[in-house]
């Protein structure tokens, strides 16, 4: 009866131990899953935090491209600026796959409708630029020269002709113009709207000179270069009005909306990376 009691007892001991062996392995086992599921999401979240750097360099160099270009006018800073655009298209693409947390995933949505506002804006200002170049280049630089040249032969001419009166008038024509070239050449630096007033007020007056050399001109060829003066005045402060919608235009895209744009994809990509810092921690 004994010896039967101490088997069970010992049955019992093993029995005990066994059972608490697996209670042991049933512990262990989720504890190693529930690691194991943690690397695995932490190894997810360091994921996201690294595209989330990406995507905050990428708009970092996006937007030092369009400074540069607005600066230089250069086609490298163009193509630079398409690297880093479709770099950022990838990353984004990539985010909306990876990301799903709500909050984060709003954002990434957040930043993928500014970047095409972005882009757009950026195509805008460089057709822009094509635009201020043609109206410099085939307008104003033309245009400019020519009427210092006539305005000088009606002086000569005038001159060898004693007729110091219209060389005198013909010499404050050619004052105001050049006035008007300066300030315009200042209104390309500044953009301000007091130096393209200048420019109409030299040119206006210009026009007022060719009224008192119209009344004093005699002589068939300077008549002739008198007119020709007139036109090309008018050609010339028109071609500049249109330069100065087209510079106004552009600095209305840089700041509604580049300027804009750029700060709030930064706040945007700032806030999914604390985001995901914070769940890692």
């Amino acid at each position: 009866m004994k010896n039967l009691s101490l088997a069970v007892k010992i049955g019992a001991g093993f029995g005990i131990v066994i059972l608490l062996l697996v209670i042991v392995s049933l512990f262990s086992w989720r504890g190693l899953s529930g690691v194991d599921e943690g690397f695995t999401s932490y190894r997810t979240l360091a994921r996201q935090t690294n595209l989330a750097g990406r995507l905050q360099a990428n708009m970092l160099m996006v937007r030092m491209n369009v400074k540069d270009f607005l600066l230089t006018g250069s086609d490298k800073d163009i193509g630079q600026f398409n690297d880093y655009v479709q770099k950022m298209d990838g990353f984004i693409e990539e985010a909306h796959k990876d990301i799903q947390h709500p909050e984060r995933a709003e954002k990434i949505d957040l930043i993928t409708e500014h970047m095409h506002q972005y882009e757009k804006g950026f195509r805008r200002i460089v057709d822009i630029r094509n635009e201020q170049n043609k109206i410099v280049n085939a307008g104003l630089r033309d245009y400019g020269p020519i009427m210092q040249k006539s305005l000088n032969e009606i002086m000569s001419s005038a001159k060898e002709d004693g007729d110091a009166e219209a060389a005198y008038e013909a010499g404050i024509a050619l004052q105001d113009m050049l006035l008007g070239r300066l300030y315009g050449q200042k209104f390309l630096s500044t953009n301000a709207a007091e130096d393209f007033a200048l420019v109409k007020a030299e040119f206006s007056n210009v026009s007022k000179q060719m009224s008192i050399l119209d009344g004093l001109l005699q002589n068939p060829s300077r008549r002739a270069l008198k007119d020709k003066v007139q036109e090309e005045a008018k050609i010339y402060i028109a071609a500049f009005e249109q330069l100065t919608k087209v510079v106004y235009e552009r600095n209305a895209i840089v700041t509604d909306s580049l300027d804009r744009i750029g700060p709030e994809v930064a706040e945007a990509v700032e806030f999914v990376k604390l985001s995901i810092k914070e769940e890692q921690d």
